[in-house]
């Protein structure tokens, strides 16, 4: 098939796509029943919401006889990113068309919504409800992904390469239609029941609405300045520990639990890990706050922000990250990077790739331990299953985790350039790129623009996992080259 053909199929699977972004951008107005109020905001949905519908309406005029084509590997990747791009660029509008953001301010928010980051430029004590729950919503959305979505709805002629494509590692079931309604059952599931549990520890029902989302999304917006910490309650925070916790762990872990298969549950290598490594760095940040917190409060402290921080979530009950210990912070920065499980909301490196790495350590020391003829398989826990790793795996595994730490030293040091020390912006990117959302306070809505493009560049990124982007723009060039 020529470039044109190329184009051709892509736009034919973008146009449901485009409907998709167009209902999403209007579902926000649903808010307007209960503060009708703010009804003058309204024009600002149904702008871009009602073009994105019709642009859909014109896309599927002209593209509609591809249907039975299939697309190939690189063109998935082409569609994930195109579909990003367009959803994140609609969800923007709104905040623009207010006059109080510029295009970078606001396409850094839609980032930061989609990518379930939670940076935020948004002064929430003042801003319109309906703004708040269209950050949320994106979250929601950004949380299973775009295609999971469709997927739920939609026929299987989408196919399993796009649904892999936006960084879905695991099929719960065969059929990937039950799967992705079945993801979605559980991601829902867990709203209701944390909308439900807020409201009936004192939290107000919209706020207890966007803050279910943005824990079990492991997004981190929240509706108050002061995040969690601005309910002083200890029973909320427990509340959003266990939901964070649910949002980061792989949804098919979840389903072993309900299936009561809790051997496999035990044995599955990155759960184990990220048990292991959550609870290390419990301790270690409770030592750390010692020294300026009771044992109580350091406990409290410790414990919340260790589980906010490793399953990328970004909530906080601290006022400020600033004038805390340099081991506390240095330890909040390890665990952004780490992040959560593989097919779950959370982002980062991620569990499992830390477990395999640790894997190979294991296998490499054993080699210089023992006989060198003693050939030692290596085997991981999968869900229970015993699973053999092969070398190209742990190079790929390596070559991720090289990359996503040489983007974060060169986006930190970049970052330096704009008066800011170098601690402070590790901190800053390393939450960009794990999708976390905790700020030292490098990336504001007073901040230099080129700081906003590297932290929107570092999100999306950290979102899709590098290759996604990297395979989609490289087919791009690779085109044009062979066209000259």
């Amino acid at each position: 098939m020529d470039k044109k053909g190329n184009l051709t199929l892509i736009f034919h699977y973008l146009r449901v796509f485009l409907y998709m972004i167009g209902i999403i951008t209007l579902i926000p107005l649903i808010v307007l029943l209960f503060y009708p109020g703010e009804m003058p905001e309204a024009v600002n949905f149904i702008v871009p919401g009602t073009l994105m519908i019709f642009l859909g309406f014109i896309v599927t005029k002209f593209f509609q006889e591809k249907e039975k084509l299939k697309l190939s590997k690189n063109q998935n990747y082409q569609l994930v990113f195109l579909i990003w791009i367009f959803a994140i660029l609609v969800s923007a509008i709104p905040f623009l068309m207010t006059g109080n953001y510029s295009f970078t301010q606001a396409i850094f928010e839609s980032t930061s919504g989609y990518s379930t980051t939670g940076l935020s430029v948004v002064d929430v004590d003042n801003t319109y409800n309906i703004y708040l729950f269209h950050r949320s919503f994106m979250q929601l959305v950004g949380g299973v992904g775009l295609v999971l979505v469709v997927t739920s709805t939609f026929a299987n002629k989408y196919g399993i390469y796009l649904y892999s494509s936006e960084g879905h590692s695991e099929n719960l079931i065969p059929n990937l239609i039950k799967t992705s309604r079945l993801i979605i059952t559980f991601y829902l599931s867990f709203i209701g029941l944390g909308t439900v549990l807020y409201v009936l520890f004192g939290m107000p029902t919209f706020d207890a609405i966007n803050h279910a989302i943005a824990a079990v999304s492991t997004g981190g917006f929240s509706t108050h300045t002061q995040s969690i910490g601005g309910y002083n309650s200890i029973a909320i925070e427990i509340v959003t520990i266990f939901l964070m916790l649910l949002g980061s762990i792989n949804f098919l872990v979840h389903l072993m639990l309900i299936k009561k298969q809790f051997k496999k549950v035990f044995n599955h290598s990155e759960l184990r890990t990220f048990v292991v490594v959550a609870m290390i760095f419990s301790g270690l940040s409770i030592a750390s706050l010692l020294n300026q917190y009771s044992v109580s409060d350091s406990i409290r402290l410790g414990i919340f922000q260790t589980i906010s921080s490793i399953t990328t979530t970004g909530f906080t009950v601290m006022d400020s990250f600033s004038g805390l210990p340099h081991a506390f912070i240095f330890g909040i920065v390890i665990m952004m990077l780490i992040g959560g499980s593989s097919g779950s909301t959370s982002g980062g490196i991620k569990q499992h790739r830390l477990s395999l790495m640790l894997h190979d350590i294991q296998w490499g020391l054993h080699s210089k331990l023992y006989d060198s003829r003693v050939i030692k398989s290596k085997v991981i826990y999968k869900f229970g299953n015993k699973v053999i790793v092969n070398n190209k795996e742990i190079k790929e595994n390596y070559r991720f985790i090289s990359i996503y730490i040489l983007f974060w030293m060169v986006s930190s040091l970049t970052i330096t350039f704009f008066g800011y020390n170098i601690m402070d912006s590790m901190f800053e990117v390393a939450s960009a790129l794990g999708t976390v959302g905790h700020s030292i306070g490098v990336m504001t809505y007073h901040s230099n623009p080129v700081v906003l493009w590297i932290g929107i560049i570092a999100m999306f990124l950290g979102r899709m996992e590098f290759y996604i982007i990297i395979i989609a723009i490289g087919k791009v060039f690779l085109d044009i080259k062979k066209t000259n």
